[in-house]
């Protein structure tokens, strides 16, 4: 029978808190031979790997290693019984259940006094957080305790709270209609990008046609509101009227602020948010208003590993992407610790593309800076990975980046035969964008170059020719990447480059 590591990666999952929060909580409650199981969690916690011999091995004096699968099972849930306290202290949400199973308990002790004080108090929160079904049991149990306790004007009493019941549940049905309005358009949108045929647009301007989608009156709910707001601004990213998409993914950022409670209680979403306004602002060139909301970033406190791991994406590929088209070479160097102690950090946590993506990144930056042996560390470290499925995107940028390398470090014999496969490479796997033509032209040329005056010329003819297709690469992220990064490399060898180098920081 095959040996279950469920235990074990349970225990390697918890943060250092949760387990100092299991061991104190273990520990004030032992009662006989409790302790043991304690012994059994901190062994598991020191091994690299599951070995369950070793452990009967380590434990077979011990009585309960006898039935040791029950053992597991009973630590197991232990654990997870210490987990779901230590989140219901730490979890608004999960705070407003507990708060309401009390008022239960003591309604089912006779104490109707005590149970309406703790239920005004949990159903002010509960209104504050939008738990709109914990709200009907809340007035369910209200209207128990006025029967139960004979208050006076009863019938005045359950006439208001039957119509709060009504206005609940009207919030509940706009929030849920909503919500499925947001989730058809983004279903459309993780399809593809953009609009490809006549009946996906179909079932995109029939979702903005819906009667919720064109009334004029705002959504009572914040999150109706904010369905509302994500469903108009995907709709118009869709119909590429990025314009007012940004419009609507400002309100959004807008909307979280002026409701800064819900940030604390649904990070995740705030972030998603904050993450679609970013994308907005690269596509409507306001690069100078991500910078206020990545330093708001960089002070949001998360409180747990999964919140702070997508917190670090999210600010800091934005923070660089961001110093990027802001031609904010220094800076970018100087944020370029914080991320690998982050990649190195969240190794185990983060997807393949997301280390590519940051890959590609520090690997431009170096490259803009001019520091070329660590730009081809970094470019290598993509390469390297060309087995593994990757984004041809990364896989190309890695490819060009290589070859202005190989041209700085005077690689000539290296240059002509990586040129020629990163051509057949771009032309095979993807649409030659024009000013990676001009580029390969260059590089091909420059191996031919007999003195600095016809270097320059060529430098110069690269960079006339990269002026007149800018435009061209305003809404392809990925092909914008290159082309900044390749321009940014020919403003620096023809001196039009107003940054300052800085050292870079290790």
């Amino acid at each position: 029978m095959k040996v279950s590591n469920d235990l074990f990666d349970l225990i390697h999952s918890l943060q250092r808190g949760e387990k100092r929060y299991f061991t104190i909580n273990a520990s004030q409650h032992v009662v006989g031979d409790s302790n043991n199981y304690l012994k059994l969690f901190r062994a598991i916690d020191k091994q690299k790997s599951y070995d369950e011999a070793q452990l009967i091995r380590q434990f077979g004096h011990e009585n309960f290693c006898k039935n040791f699968s029950v053992t597991k099972n009973y630590l197991y849930n232990a654990i997870l019984k210490s987990l779901e306290a230590y989140e219901a202290e730490k979890n608004i949400n999960n705070k407003i259940v507990h708060s309401f199973f009390k008022c239960k308990i003591l309604h089912q002790k006779g104490l109707y006094h005590q149970c309406f004080k703790l239920l005004e108090r949990t159903k002010k929160e509960a209104y504050k957080y939008e738990h709109f079904a914990l709200l009907l049991e809340i007035f369910d149990l209200e209207i128990s305790l006025m029967a139960n306790a004979k208050v006076t004007y009863f019938s005045d009493k359950l006439h208001t709270i039957l119509e709060k019941r009504k206005h609940i549940m009207e919030c509940m049905r706009q929030t849920e209609l909503y919500l499925q309005l947001k989730c058809e358009i983004y279903g459309l949108l993780k399809e593809s990008m953009s609009v490809r045929n006549e009946e996906q647009v179909k079932r995109m301007r029939a979702i903005m046609q819906h009667p919720a989608m064109q009334t004029e009156t705002e959504p009572d709910s914040f999150h109706a509101h904010l369905h509302y707001l994500s469903t108009a601004s995907m709709y118009y990213y869709l119909e590429k009227d990025f314009e007012k998409s940004y419009q609507y993914s400002v309100k959004i950022v807008n909307l979280w602020e002026q409701n800064a409670h819900f940030i604390k209680s649904d990070i995740e979403g705030y972030l998603a948010s904050v993450n679609n306004f970013f994308i907005r602002c690269r596509f409507s060139k306001r690069f100078e208003e991500m910078v206020p909301y990545i330093q708001k970033l960089k002070k949001l406190k998360t409180a747990s590993v999964e919140m702070e791991k997508l917190w670090f994406l999210v600010t800091y590929s934005n923070e660089l992407a961001n110093c990027t088209y802001l031609h904010q070479h220094d800076k970018a160097l100087a944020i370029i610790p914080e991320i690998k102690k982050g990649l190195k950090k969240y190794q185990d946590a983060l997807g393949e593309e997301w280390y590519l993506m940051f890959y590609v990144s520090i690997a431009g930056i170096y490259l803009s800076n001019e520091y070329y042996e660590e730009a081809l560390d970094w470019v290598n470290k993509i390469l390297n990975r060309q087995d593994l499925g990757i984004r041809k995107d990364f896989y190309a940028s890695a490819r060009l980046y290589r070859l202005i390398i190989y041209h700085e470090l005077k690689h000539n014999l290296l240059l002509e035969y990586t040129s020629t496969a990163t051509y057949r490479y771009l032309q095979k796997n993807d649409e030659l964008f024009e000013f990676e033509k001009f580029f390969l032209d260059f590089i091909r040329k420059s191996t031919q170059a007999k003195n600095q005056k016809e270097m320059g010329e060529l430098y110069q003819r690269l960079h006339s020719h990269l002026e007149s297709v800018s435009d061209k690469y305003k809404e392809d992220q990925s092909a914008s990447r290159d082309y900044f990064t390749i321009m940014q490399w020919v403003k620096n060898k023809l001196g039009l480059s107003q940054e300052n180098k800085v050292k870079i920081i290790s």
